[in-house]
């Protein structure tokens, strides 16, 4: 895709145009918020016009969710696409694209089968319009109401609830994998789609384990402080297992899965302040 801003005072023959002439064209303007810049997409030899108002509105609950949907269930490198079988989060991923561009950006999203499920996704640039980090925000860690919309999502995205009748036991889990191809440079001795649980990997790979299994995720800690600092939801944080994956897109070639754990009386006040979804589970 090749990007040129319609802005006056910018050669159109640019491939990007940095936040400092921006300001040095703007930044005294009164109307800075007015103006509007156009987007010329170039996809397969078809051009289209894309007008955005700037600055974009990314403090918003819309963000939020969107953050939440894209760090759980989407695919975010080169472009915004979730590609899961839940209507309603599809409605969720068009409609907060929709608040944050406006009605013009409903058209660009286009959606279709794949593989027997729904996938959605919008045009390529949007991704570099919007920030998505391996780390929650600092605007969903300092607001309450940020912090329950994340964690709904999240948790319906990327949580199970276990009951277990006969011991009287449940608990609820939210799992998080992240790439570890970092650490694991050369090929181990498993196959592919194998998942390896942590005593043959100590038995096998001790040096590496150790490694591993201090390399905590950073999104899945500050999914643990927002439960206990904003809700007092009491958790635990455990690593589970060393996946091989077919492909090193999105998670690596080796990535590492980490649970966090909700016990006991914890759960009620998680279903009450976040996720009434998943406390359904555990009647049905």
């Amino acid at each position: 895709d090749s990007l040129r801003f319609n802005v006056r005072g910018l050669n159109l023959n640019r491939n990007c145009v940095t936040v400092k002439r921006l300001k040095r064209l703007y930044g005294k303007d009164p109307n800075i918020n007015e103006n509007n810049l156009s987007i010329f997409n170039c996809v397969y030899g078809r051009k289209y016009n894309f007008p955005i108002r700037l600055p974009l509105d990314l403090d918003s609950i819309n963000y939020v969710k969107l953050y939440a949907l894209m760090i759980s269930e989407g695919s975010y490198n080169k472009q915004f696409r979730l590609h899961v079988p839940e209507s309603h989060l599809h409605t969720i991923f068009k409609k907060t694209l929709s608040n944050i561009f406006g009605k013009i950006i409903d058209k660009k999203i286009k959606m279709f089968i794949s593989k027997g499920f729904m996938c959605s996704y919008a045009p390529q640039f949007i991704r570099y319009l919007i920030p998505i980090e391996d780390h929650i925000p600092y605007m969903i860690l300092k607001d309450k109401e940020f912090a329950r919309e994340y964690l709904k999502i999240a948790f319906e995205c990327e949580g199970y609830p276990h009951l277990n009748k006969k011991r009287y036991k449940r608990y609820i889990k939210l799992t998080r994998n992240i790439d570890v191809d970092d650490i694991i440079k050369k090929r181990l001795k498993y196959s592919v789609g194998k998942r390896i649980f942590l005593g043959q990997l100590k038995r096998d790979y001790p040096k590496i384990y150790e490694k591993l299994i201090n390399k905590i995720p950073t999104l899945l800690l500050g999914e643990s402080l927002l439960l206990s600092h904003y809700f007092n939801i009491k958790n635990t944080i455990k690593p589970e297992a060393l996946l091989v994956n077919k492909t090193n897109h999105r998670r690596g070639f080796y990535s590492f899965r980490w649970n966090l754990h909700i016990y006991a009386k914890p759960i009620d006040i998680f279903i009450k302040e976040t996720s009434p979804l998943l406390g359904r589970a555990f009647n049905e």
